[in-house]
Order: C-alpha cells, then sequence, then structure tokens
C-alpha cells in the first residue's frame, strides 16, 4: 500500500557560457550568467544538469547563488586531455569539459568521476575536453541514484552546401561509442538519469543530417542502452526543438533536438509525470532583453512512490 509521494524534478541546460579570456564570444554573456540561478530557482528543479560552463569564476558565481537558494551539493571535475595528458601544464591552459551537477540533497564524492572523450569534433574543440561527469545522488524519499551529464562535441556546417563537416561526424560517433561504454560500465544497481546536449538530433528535419544516419545514432542509443526520453515519452506528439530558429542566438546549422533528460532502471517506484522545453522566451532584466542561452533546457517531474 502507498503511504508516501513525493516527486523529484531534474533540469538539464546547455548554458553557453563561451567566454574566453575578456572576450564573450557568447552574445550577452554577463546578464546571461548573472541571471541563471534566479532563473532556475524559478523552476525549483532537484537536480540541475549544466553544460557549457567554462569559466571557473562562473562555476563559483553559480554554486554560491545557487547555494543561497538550498542546493547545497555541486560536483565539478574535468579528466585530463587524451591527446596531451601526460603534459600537466598544457592540461591547466586546456578549458575543461564545461559540465557542473548541482543538487539540493547529498551527493557521494567518494565515487564520482569524469571521463574525456579520445576525439575532438569541430576545430576549436580540440581546446576543451568534452566528456562526461558521474555521480550518485541521495534523494531522502527514495535512495540512492546515478547521474551523469554529457555534452559531444559540435559540428562545423557548411550552409552552401547544406551538410555538415563528414569528419567530424565520424569523431563525434566515436565520442558517442565512448559514451555508450561509460554508461554501460555503470552499477545498475539504481535509477539513472542523464542529461545530455548530445549534438544530435532525434530525427531528421528537411532532409538535413545531424548525423550520419539522421536518427539512427538516436535510435541506437536508446536501445543499446535502455534508455527512455522523457519529453518524447511525455510530449508524443511534439517535435520539442532544442535548437530553434525561434531563438535569435541560433547561429549555424537547421533547426532541432538536440537536448534530452533520458532515464533507466525506474522500476515501478519512479513515475514520470511531466517534462517540458523551458527557457523558451525571452527575460528582462535592467530594461535589457535577452535569452538565457542559444539552447532551450528540458525540465521533467517524477513521481517517487514507497511501499511498504
Amino acid at each position: 500500500m502507498e503511504n508516501s509521494t513525493n516527486k523529484i524534478k531534474i533540469l538539464t541546460y546547455n548554458a553557453w557560457g563561451l567566454k574566453i579570456g575578456p572576450f564573450s564570444i557568447a552574445k550577452d554573456y554577463h546578464a546571461r550568467i548573472y541571471s541563471l540561478p534566479s532563473e532556475i530557482y524559478r523552476l525549483s528543479p532537484d537536480i540541475i544538469f549544466l553544460q557549457e560552463i567554462w569559466k571557473k569564476s562562473d562555476r563559483k558565481y553559480l554554486i554560491n547563488e545557487l547555494k543561497k537558494r538550498g542546493y547545497k551539493y555541486s560536483y565539478y571535475k574535468t579528466d585530463y586531455h587524451p591527446r596531451i595528458k601526460n603534459f600537466k601544464w598544457l592540461n591547466n591552459l586546456m578549458l575543461g569539459n564545461g559540465l557542473l551537477i548541482i543538487s539540493k540533497t547529498p551527493i557521494n564524492y567518494s565515487n564520482s568521476q569524469a571521463f574525456s572523450f579520445s576525439a575532438h569534433t569541430a576545430t576549436e574543440e580540440f581546446f576543451t575536453r568534452k566528456g562526461v561527469l558521474f555521480c550518485e545522488i541521495e534523494i531522502p524519499a527514495f535512495g540512492k541514484i546515478n547521474c551523469i551529464n554529457t555534452h559531444l562535441g559540435s559540428v562545423d556546417y557548411n550552409p552552401k552546401k547544406l551538410h555538415f563537416n563528414k569528419k567530424q561526424r565520424l569523431n563525434q560517433l566515436q565520442q558517442l561509442n565512448e559514451f555508450e561504454k561509460f554508461v554501460l560500465n555503470i552499477t545498475k544497481n539504481y535509477p539513472l538519469f542523464i542529461g545530455a546536449d548530445l549534438n544530435i538530433d532525434e530525427r531528421n528535419y528537411n532532409n538535413l543530417n545531424w548525423f550520419p544516419r539522421g536518427g539512427k545514432e538516436y535510435e541506437a542509443l536508446m536501445k543499446k542502452l535502455n534508455l527512455i526520453d522523457s519529453y518524447r515519452v511525455m510530449n508524443p506528439d511534439k517535435i520539442g526543438k532544442t535548437y530553434s530558429d525561434n531563438n535569435h542566438y541560433k547561429i549555424q546549422g537547421p533547426e532541432g533536438r538536440l537536448d534530452y533528460l533520458f532515464h533507466a532502471n525506474l522500476g515501478s517506484t519512479l513515475v514520470p509525470e511531466s517534462s517540458k522545453l523551458v527557457f523558451t522566451g525571452p527575460i528582462k532584466r535592467k530594461n535589457k532583453t535577452f535569452q538565457l542561452s542559444d539552447h532551450y533546457g528540458i525540465l521533467s517531474e517524477y513521481k517517487i512512490k514507497k511501499a511498504h
């Protein structure tokens, strides 16, 4: 008999925190990063997966501001750069993986880990260490869950020829294979949640392949890892484009659904209730109107049932 019901909300979001030294490559950079904690707090997620938080100062700011709002736990780590892992001083000059996990409830730091992909895609991505971040989080009303945050490389797009760089796409496929192996090595004892900017479209829009076989890689990933796509299962009739022409920050390539929140091993005690796109519209701060990122986020809610 069910004697208690609680809920858990999980957010995944590519924050587009792209700044190198004094140069803000991403538009409205300071206004967006400054606004992010309060905008996240409005959604009240329990666990937050962020991508593209590249700068140490931004991570510190977000962690501190969200800690004031009840998010006491955070995890960030970057593995060595696969090409120069024997040169520590060179690794220090490279950007990390840009991944950050923040939680209201305790993170088990003892078995948390990071992994860097062995290949890079677009040329500038050599200077990053894109990969995977894993940690175990304790949910008081439920128990332990496994959490993974990942960001695959972007691929250059030729608007005249209407196709993506073939070599870079193959390197992206290698990253995907490495990601799959990483997930398969994670213990299956607990429910698994994955926040991801895969830079892979679920389907093939307007005959423009985001990936070599347009959608088949997504299907293979779901099948191989036994994943469920929370947005798709709760919104079967919506495309749910997270990289949209309606976002004025969008730069290259066709629009599509590139960001995902997956789950697995939920059993009968965790039930998905809703999933939606968030941060889709502009916000206003100090007479300035802007969007939070060039991507939209995904917020999914699950019901926790505890029976005795």
